[in-house]
């Protein structure tokens, strides 16, 4: 008798419906867009043609992602057929004219706002994609939604599964003192990494790129320009091995509104210290791109996106050739329950 009161409720309450996502821009279909039902801990992806198909019942709450769109909260019903998402816009430019200021006063400005809990606000709900790679085999990844929550740390939904392959070994030398390094196993050896792929960023400052122009202004050709709401600011190295891109700046504020870095072909070295002897190994960057995106609302500066593709090849050492990937995607979502989170590391990937 239990079980046909169960059969007849789902028979009553439950409804499966095929619902299309939609560009708000042009109309077209949306594939790989992640739904997120809190009340019974599932995910589901959009397919080639933007749909998708569940069993739910009736004025069920979901919210929708997608890298460069808004995401969205909807109560779907048996009568839904079509959730249309908003494309977020690139900035405008008007027309802009040159002008003569003070690199130096005007990128210390900029910097020291970043530090303005008065002018940047900081979201509680994030999206974040973190991959790593040699050649087709995967070091670490993580696509899951995390939220952060005051004086207690970063929580997540666990609705992805976790790859981890790495850990962190202290290292103590005369020269360099004590400091941290990542290590990968992977085909059964050590693979040694001091460059964090793992952190959470939300800050221009967690860029490499960005506070070596900051701190090395001499070494970069800049230049600014300006129209009726932006400082544009443009900036390439003086020689090779360093940095070029541009940021968008509010005249008034100074807040950044968006920020792209991208890096000159350069080597770097890494040393696993912690062996009797020494390893060295030697890697050529072959692609360094960095996008960061802040919104503005009510006068207040919220992350919208941030995009990181980092690409490089061992070119000495005991992996030579394998050419590694990283690809952060970071993305601000819509508030999500409490219920079912579990405390996070995320420079880590441990949950606790």
């Amino acid at each position: 008798m239990k079980y046909l009161i169960f059969l007849y409720s789902c028979l009553v309450f439950c409804q499966s419906t095929k619902i299309k996502v939609i560009s708000s821009l042009d109309s077209l279909p949306i594939s790989g867009v992640e739904i997120f039902l809190d009340t019974n801990n599932q995910k589901l992806i959009t397919n080639e043609e933007g749909y998708f198909i569940f069993n739910f019942k009736n004025n069920t709450e979901v919210d929708f992602v997608k890298e460069g769109y808004i995401d969205k909260r909807e109560i779907i019903s048996n009568k839904t057929e079509i959730v249309v998402l908003t494309k977020i816009a690139p900035i405008q430019l008007k027309e802009i004219q040159l002008i003569y200021l003070s690199n130096n006063d005007l990128l210390d400005t900029i910097y020291k706002k970043i530090n303005d809990n008065t002018l940047y606000e900081t979201n509680f709900n994030y999206h974040f994609f973190n991959y790593l790679g040699a050649n087709k085999d995967t070091l670490h990844y993580l696509n899951d939604r995390i939220k952060f929550i005051q004086n207690q740390g970063y929580y997540i939904s666990k609705k992805s599964k976790i790859i981890r392959n790495f850990s962190n070994e202290e290292v103590k030398q005369k020269d360099l003192g004590t400091y941290q390094q990542i290590v990968y196993k992977y085909k059964n050896q050590d693979l040694v990494f001091f460059k964090n792929f793992i952190g959470f960023i939300n800050s221009p400052k967690s860029f490499t790129g960005f506070n070596d122009l900051i701190t090395n202004k001499e070494k970069y050709n800049i230049v600014f320009s300006k129209n009726d709401d932006y400082y544009i600011i443009e900036f390439n190295s003086k020689k090779k091995d360093r940095y070029y891109g541009k940021f968008i700046v509010d005249k008034l504020d100074f807040g950044i509104y968006e920020l792209v870095i991208n890096a000159e072909i350069k080597n770097f070295n890494v040393v696993n210290y912690n062996k009797s002897k020494p390893e060295k190994s030697e890697y050529l960057v072959l692609t360094e791109n960095v996008y960061f995106k802040n919104f503005k609302q009510n006068d207040k500066y919220q992350l919208s996106f941030v995009n990181l593709d980092y690409k490089f090849k061992q070119i000495k050492g005991k992996y030579k050739g394998t050419i590694f990937t990283n690809s952060i995607k970071i993305e601000p979502t819509v508030e999500f329950k409490n219920e079912n989170l579990t405390k996070f590391d995320v420079i880590n990937f441990k949950v606790n």
